[in-house]
């Protein structure tokens, strides 16, 4: 069963519970005088949905702050691979070439296949794994001679570990942002 349909379900049944409760004490204790309640459960209310808001609050900031640091990841991760991509410029063509080729495999296969299997399985694939490390192979393996060839070479080298570094914090933030816990709190409030 999908988790969105779960926590409906549990809001809806909560709702129903304490409407129920609700009419079952009206008319259990309809007639009372409202001035017999004492005042004390009003304030405990009170201190209940302040409990409530504050940590619906946290929640709602704790989502909004991983949200927020996984799209840094995202943007990281796709500036290397664009800078990589226009360094790969002062490569010979047909390693030029290669190099291109290969991050334009890596990324039509994490915007086509990896981004659905990690909202499924909260998890990178292998295969994105595998292009990866055949890019950075294509890359390994130029051996250039020249003092620019070098540098372009270290500097494509740096923005291919920016790639994995990203690529591993974006499996990070796959995973769940809310713990169970907070989930049960905000279901039983």
């Amino acid at each position: 069963m999908s988790p969105w349909l779960v926590l409906s379900l549990a809001v809806v049944t909560t709702c129903g519970l304490v409407l129920l409760v609700g009419w079952w004490h009206g008319r259990r204790h309809g007639a009372e005088e409202p001035a017999e309640t004492p005042a004390v459960i009003d304030y405990m209310i009170m201190m209940i949905g302040v409990v409530y808001a504050i940590v619906l609050g946290l929640a709602i900031a704790g989502v909004w702050e991983e949200r927020s640091a996984a799209e840094d990841w995202v943007r990281q991760e796709a500036q290397a691979l664009h800078e990589v991509g226009t360094r790969a410029a002062a490569l010979p063509d047909e390693v030029r070439d290669r190099v291109r080729e290969d991050v334009d495999a890596y990324v039509r296969h994490t915007v086509e296949e990896e981004w659905d299997h990690m909202i499924r399985e909260e998890e990178l694939t292998e295969r994105g794994d595998l292009l990866l490390e055949r890019l950075r192979e294509g890359v390994r393996v130029h051996q250039p001679q020249d003092p620019v060839g070098l540098q372009e070479r270290a500097a494509m080298t740096d923005r291919l570990a920016a790639v994995s570094e990203a690529r591993t914090a974006r499996a990070q933030s796959a995973e769940s942002t809310m713990p169970a816990v907070v989930w049960v709190g905000l279901v039983v409030g």
